[in-house]
């Protein structure tokens, strides 16, 4: 029993006890013992009330009214994740390996022209010549009388370099020379690629040009002054054009 019922009871047992005194009093019982058994009767009443709980407070409602109650999802968000599929990670994009380069080769004209013999040609001799003191392997040795030998390709060229001279044992001592080269367009049509400074006795020059759109070749070999020269007697020293694939015969 709390304390709270034992000060219920209390009263109950006073106010009782109160009212059979007064009853008695104005009553005027002679028998006042009859009060006393009324007195101890409501008293065990009143305790018996306190101690089944009659007087404790009622249980309070700790739900507050508007408030809606929250679902318990505990159960669902569990199924929910035991049920969905395995995640899969997207592997990484896999870059392509970079395209081969394309390989560029080299061809000399001497062993070209000596392949394919082209003609009608100013070329005289192909191989080893000495030009300003220095020996070439792959010379083409061009009579100076300013007729051009073409150089027909299969595939595309795309570069041409040599040098230019006189050649040695060959050329007359007081010999001068222009060498030209010339390309024949895809379209139609030729164009002047390159052209020498006058080359006397010793003298040298580079040749490097492209060939972009180029089908076909022209090799010039121009006298001046007296006239022209010996029979071969005008260099191209190491003269070549690059390719993507080996020069065919046309």
């Amino acid at each position: 029993m709390t304390e709270a019922q034992l000060f219920g009871a209390a009263g109950i047992l006073a106010t009782v006890s109160g009212i059979a005194v007064a009853v008695a009093i104005f009553a005027g019982q002679p028998h006042r013992r009859w009060w006393f058994v009324g007195a101890g009767v409501m008293a065990v009443i009143a305790l018996g009330l306190a101690g089944t709980g009659a007087f404790d407070s009622p249980p309070q409602d700790t739900h507050v009214s508007g408030e809606i109650d929250s679902p318990d999802t505990s159960s669902t968000t569990s199924r929910s994740t035991s049920l969905s599929p395995p995640t899969t990670s997207s592997s990484a994009p896999t870059t392509p390996p970079p395209a081969a380069a394309t390989t560029a080769l080299n061809t000399y004209l001497d062993v070209y022209y000596s392949n394919c013999r082209f003609s009608p040609s100013s070329i005289q001799r192909t191989g080893p010549a000495t030009i300003a003191g220095k020996p070439y392997g792959h010379t083409l040795s061009q009579t100076a009388n300013g007729f051009t030998t073409y150089f027909q390709f299969a595939v595309p060229v795309t570069h041409f370099e040599s040098v230019v001279g006189l050649v040695a044992g060959s050329a007359l001592q007081d010999q001068q020379v222009q060498f030209e080269v010339v390309g024949v367009l895809a379209g139609g049509g030729e164009k002047q690629l390159y052209i020498s400074e006058v080359i006397c006795q010793g003298g040298i020059d580079q040749v490097d040009v492209p060939l972009d759109g180029v089908i076909s070749l022209g090799l010039r070999a121009i006298p001046v002054g007296n006239g022209g020269g010996p029979q071969g007697s005008a260099g191209w020293g190491d003269a070549q054009v690059t390719a993507p694939e080996p020069l065919q015969c046309l």
